[in-house]
């Protein structure tokens, strides 16, 4: 992609003064198909039309093991140079040699062949990988530091950086760009779409000694950090405690984008319910079958699952005589899964016990068709906040089988009545992706 132009180089059109020049170190940028390839698009787009020089530090597309979504190649066209790189890893380089990275799209996570099924490593392939995931710190990415920051640098020399930002996981994105900060003198900032911390003892297991310099790690990054963004409240709560030091940290929940399609009436009958995703231990929909069994006789309802194959959910309809009432759909492009939502009556997502601090970016994906949600959680996760108020959606214990039961028929006698109501459009707006990126504007400006 073809760099900012001279003349957007020089001058802001909001202050008058010299652009400042961010340099954006997101692993997962468009044609990834992971969700944080999302944030880190909205940062750039946001940011250039704020009045900066953003260049986005990137891996080439054949490392991107979240998949391609080649419909989101044409959303990263913008007032913003990107940057691609390839890594040091030799799993990563292996499994790009194989074609084991980038086969297919899908939506959110998991790279899959043209046919939908996710391609299958070698076995001394999966073996190395997971040996790897153990013991690398901070992560397996770490190798992809030294070729990012060399490019990093060679962009300061032609180009001074005065912001960097780490969008993160991987972790190691918060490790290089610290490390360019201290070399160029930038200010740093972290966005942590994930809290490192308080993932640190299960993401993947490690003895407490490995821990110990993972934490020192962080630590001596954070040192150099000058703000720090997080999706959640109590995620920022939880950075507050562990380090009272750092000198500036703000909430900035995923967005609602502009161009997300919007539902158009309430769709036909069966009542259907809607899941895009992955489903594995800990992240299942098998209440949500229980209940379907449970009124079966009562309610006519649908259950399609968008992504991963719902293997325990078949087994445990096939048993309670509701299996050809869950549709498989299978993994498909990013714009494809918002036009199958906004078909839907509900949305389902769940946010295991394990993810007590995130909000995942599934939910404002949701929210932007303005579908009404179940969110299955903890009703005290702070995602429980976001949806307060709007009586269309609903928070349920991932265990509440008699909860979703009533839901279930609620939905249908609304279906009954004349259909499902959108979400209203207001209660949406401190959401709006726009809103936000003046408001990162503002912080970076403040630095």
């Amino acid at each position: 992609m073809a760099p900012p132009s001279a003349a957007q180089r020089e001058i802001s059109p909001e202050s008058g003064r010299a652009k400042r020049h961010v340099l954006l170190v997101a692993s997962a940028f468009p044609p990834s198909a992971g969700p944080g390839a999302r944030r880190a698009l909205r940062f750039a787009r946001g940011l250039a039309a704020h009045g900066m020089r953003v260049s986005v530090l990137t891996l080439e597309d054949r490392f991107h093991y979240l998949g391609i979504d080649p419909l989101s190649r044409s959303d990263a066209e913008g007032s913003f140079e990107v940057l691609r790189t390839g890594t040091w890893d030799p799993i990563a380089r292996m499994k790009a040699r194989r074609g084991l990275s980038h086969h297919g799209v899908v939506h959110p996570g998991g790279a899959t062949t043209p046919s939908g099924d996710r391609p299958i490593a070698p076995l001394p392939v999966r073996m190395a990988s997971e040996v790897l995931r153990s013991v690398l710190l901070p992560d397996t990415e770490v190798a992809w530091v030294p070729p990012a920051s060399r490019r990093a640098l060679a962009v300061h020399a032609r180009d001074p950086i005065d912001v960097v930002i780490a969008t993160l996981p991987p972790r190691s994105a918060l490790v290089g760009a610290a490390y360019i900060a201290g070399r160029t003198g930038a200010r740093l900032v972290v966005d942590y779409r994930d809290p490192w911390a308080a993932d640190r003892a299960h993401s993947p297991p490690r003895p407490r000694w490995l821990q110990a310099i993972d934490a020192r790690i962080e630590r001596r990054c954070l040192r150099r950090a000058a703000l720090a963004l997080f999706t959640s409240p109590s995620a920022l709560a939880f950075y507050r405690r562990e380090f009272p030091w750092l000198p500036r940290l703000e909430v900035l929940y995923n967005g609602i984008d502009s161009w997300t399609p919007r539902a158009d009436g309430s769709p036909p009958p069966p009542l259907t319910w809607t899941y895009a995703g992955e489903l594995y231990d800990g992240r299942n929909l098998t209440v949500v079958v229980r209940a379907m069994a449970a009124l079966r006789e009562r309610v006519d309802a649908r259950l399609v699952v968008v992504g991963s194959e719902p293997t325990a959910e078949r087994a445990l309809g096939r048993e309670l005589g509701v299996e050809d009432r869950i549709e498989y759909v299978g993994r498909l492009p990013f714009r494809s899964t918002l036009e199958r939502l906004r078909r839907s009556h509900r949305l389902v997502a769940m946010i295991p016990a394990a993810h007590s601090l995130s909000i995942p970016a599934k939910v404002f994906d949701y929210l932007g068709t303005r579908r009404p949600l179940l969110l299955l959680c903890d009703p005290n996760h702070a995602a429980a906040a976001v949806l307060a108020g709007i009586p269309q959606h609903r928070v349920l214990h991932p265990d509440d089988v008699a909860g979703v039961e009533v839901l279930l028929s609620e939905d249908a006698a609304s279906l009954c009545g004349g259909g499902m109501p959108d979400v209203d459009a207001e209660a949406l707006e401190r959401f709006d992706a726009g809103a936000q990126m003046r408001q990162l504007a503002g912080w970076i400006r403040e630095l």
